[in-house]
């Protein structure tokens, strides 16, 4: 049997190198972040460029950094490479690279790409239908909400009297009704203040009926959101085809990593865009900005929902541009994973191209050193953890004869299958209850379990009140890990998918809290073992460590210095 080195950005490696190829990712960071500030330095002046993943650095998507760390992972095991037949790559740049690696160091193996062999011809049809389709929801959102406005006599003009504080925020399919970003800080200010205070949602939803839904709901609490398409016209989506056209003004070539040339890797990740929708979005972001300076709309503070995407970048970039004097803020209410590096590491080339914010607010006082690592300006500081706000009375609920493990699914449908699968074929004890939450973005009449999901338990409830009565959390990626660990509940970070852990818990976080498991076999073993820690009372005292270094509790101050209202 042929032994295989799966390098595909969504191939999978051997379990027993998972945790070597992991160092070696933590170990690239710094080696990736320059090398694409170096790129941004010749090209940072086409605002275009970023709205690329390759600027983006968003390690989820792009599979640039993966690509690094492969390059260092083959030149850690040149010497063990002998005992592989084949080596796997998704693309024929990736290819050429790995051919350049392995005769450098005299090694013969086969390389097999395994990619989208689709025609060249069907590629571009597929990405014009796809463009096509992006810029006809466009179309019709803007129309509809042209529409609702007459419905509700809804008219922005009358908003130029206040002093705006504009508050970036996304609704989709499943949020619309409540806010799931900023707490309830909008229920703690004054009727007087809100006057002065709107939202700006993005409506994530490429389902006509759900931007109905959405945007109808938007329009009857008219009092508390500004649309951006109550500014903007269908002639605005020609800054498209300008983004389509100016984008290709860059330079990207003698692109070398580790003496090796990987300029038609960057090229092929640069113009092989597939986020037409967040891209689209983006620009009309910035479109909408431009709108409401030259219709004098008068706005005082910008608060941008900090996660370091591209359409977080248009958004500082138009208040940069067209609002010099205004304060403009960025709120990073999140715990940002380890190794996704858009969210953990704005860099200095975003500051000097004006696609940060004057200032990035963390929710805890340990996330400030991590975040100004490639800054060279204190830009940086604390502020409340307003979607946190119930850990800090947070109250277990240990009157109950089971152990319950609650399993918090990603916004993954690969993933999510992949954990429920594992879980439901795990032979464990039956003192062990689970209870799943979906991630808002997954429909579980999806999945064709049958018969297996009557016997699961998934819940409507919040993660919040889960967890109260749950003596373990199983996870993959997303923000709960740190908030389980804050509220002393051990956890299990599973990846039995990805390559690469993108776990959301500091690295200073004590170890016995927490483990990292790769397959069924590590999942029930770790599970047993949280189990038997469970009897013998380990957890019962809570640690406020992680409270004090990484959560700031929301008082009156605080909020109020957030949201400029001192």
């Amino acid at each position: 049997m042929k032994k295989i080195l799966d390098l595909r950005f969504d191939g999978k490696i051997e379990k027993k190198d998972k945790n070597i190829f992991n160092k070696i990712a933590e170990n690239t960071v710094e080696d990736y972040i320059l090398f694409i500030e170096k790129l941004s330095l010749t090209n940072y002046n086409n605002k275009f460029w970023w709205l690329s993943t390759l600027t983006s650095r968003d390690t989820i998507v792009s599979p640039v950094f993966f690509y690094m760390v492969c390059i260092n992972y083959l030149i850690l095991k040149k010497n063990e490479l002998h005992k592989y037949d084949c080596i796997l790559a998704d693309s024929y740049e990736f290819k050429n690279i790995l051919l350049t690696i392995l005769s450098s160091n005299n090694i013969t193996i086969e390389i097999k790409v395994k990619a989208n062999k689709q025609k060249r011809y069907k590629k571009i049809l597929s990405k014009i239908y796809d463009q096509l389709k992006i810029i006809s929801i466009f179309i019709f959102k803007i129309t509809f909400v042209k529409f609702l406005n007459i419905i509700f006599l809804f008219n922005v003009n009358l908003f130029k009297k206040y002093k705006l504080t504009l508050i970036d925020t996304y609704v989709s399919d499943n949020f619309y009704d409540y806010d799931r970003y900023y707490g309830d800080f909008y229920e703690s200010i004054t009727d007087k203040q809100k006057k002065n205070f709107f939202f700006i949602p993005t409506v994530v939803s490429t389902s006509y009926t759900k931007i109905i839904k959405i945007l109808y709901y938007i329009k009857k609490n008219q009092s508390k959101f500004i649309c951006k398409e109550d500014l903007l016209s269908v002639f605005d989506l020609f800054e498209i085809l300008k983004y389509h056209k100016e984008k290709r003004n860059i330079s990207l070539h003698n692109c070398l990593y580790k003496n090796i040339d990987v300029s038609d890797l960057i090229i092929n990740e640069y113009f092989n865009e597939k986020r037409y929708f967040l891209i689209y979005e983006s620009i009309l972001t910035y479109k909408f900005i431009q709108k409401l300076k030259s219709k004098n709309f008068d706005v005082k503070c910008s608060i941008n929902w900090f996660e370091n995407q591209v359409i977080d970048k248009f958004w500082n970039l138009g208040f940069k541009t067209f609002y010099k004097n205004t304060v403009t803020k960025g709120y990073q209410g999140l715990i940002p994973p380890n190794l996704y590096l858009s969210q953990k590491y704005p860099t200095e080339q975003e500051r000097l191209a004006n696609v940060l914010p004057d200032k990035i607010i963390v929710i805890g006082k340990g996330f400030l050193e991590s975040s100004s690592k490639f800054l060279a300006k204190k830009i940086i500081f604390p502020g409340p953890a307003l979607r946190f706000s119930h850990i800090f009375d947070f109250k277990s609920d240990n009157n109950k004869t089971k152990f319950k493990v609650l399993v918090v699914l990603p916004a993954s449908y690969k993933i999510t299958k992949f954990m429920i699968s594992a879980i439901i074929n795990l032979e464990i004890s039956k003192k062990v209850r689970f209870c799943f939450k979906l991630h808002p973005a997954i429909k579980l009449n999806i999945f064709n379990f049958k018969k297996e999901l009557k016997k699961l338990y998934f819940s409507d409830k919040s993660f919040i009140q889960e967890l109260i009565s749950s003596d373990l959390v199983i996870c993959n990626y997303t923000s709960s890990a740190l908030e389980t660990l804050a509220c002393n509940k051990p956890l299990i970070y599973f990846n039995p998918q990805s390559n690469i852990d993108y776990i959301s818990i500091p690295k200073e976080v004590d170890k016995n809290l927490w483990s990292i498991s790769y397959d069924e076999n590590d999942l029930k073993d770790q599970i047993n073992n949280f189990l038997h820690k469970h009897n013998n009372s380990y957890f019962s005292t809570r640690n406020n460590n992680i409270i004090n270094d990484y959560f700031i509790k929301p008082e009156t101050k605080n909020i109020f210095n957030l949201f400029e209202l001192l």
